[in-house]
């Protein structure tokens, strides 16, 4: 990985990673403990963090017949409200997927938002 990093120049923070920010984990395997003659091995519970190792991660596993899921995500990059309508359109696509399976991803209309006020764009200053 830093071969790539280096003959690609890209450079970054410290406390950031230089390819990418963004991550979804689908956890599709029972957490089940798993024991021999000479190993012993159990499910280790992370509990809440408090931290985000990245901009934006989606965790996602299954129990059951069931999905859950929960976003991690940088604070100082997100408000909740934006996470907030994330889930909500990630939802609404995978259910439309789930009634229609051929459906093309461009062919879903995302929920309209409320009226935004309009920003102006070069007014923005980013810092990273």
């Amino acid at each position: 990985m830093s071969k790539l990093i280096h003959r690609l120049g890209i450079s970054a923070p410290a406390n950031r990673h230089p390819l990418f920010n963004t991550f979804f984990v689908l956890q599709n395997m029972n957490a089940e403990a798993i024991h021999s003659s000479s190993l012993r091995m159990e499910p280790y519970d992370l509990g809440d963090t408090t931290v985000a190792k990245f901009d934006l991660t989606l965790y996602m596993h299954e129990d059951g017949n069931r999905i859950y899921g929960n976003f991690e995500y940088s604070t100082s990059l997100f408000k909740k409200q934006m996470i907030d309508k994330l889930v909500a359109d990630y939802t609404h696509i995978l259910s439309v997927v789930a009634q229609h399976v051929s459906i093309k991803i461009n062919e879903i209309q995302l929920q309209q938002a409320e009226a935004q006020p309009i920003v102006d764009m070069d007014a923005i200053e980013l810092n990273f």
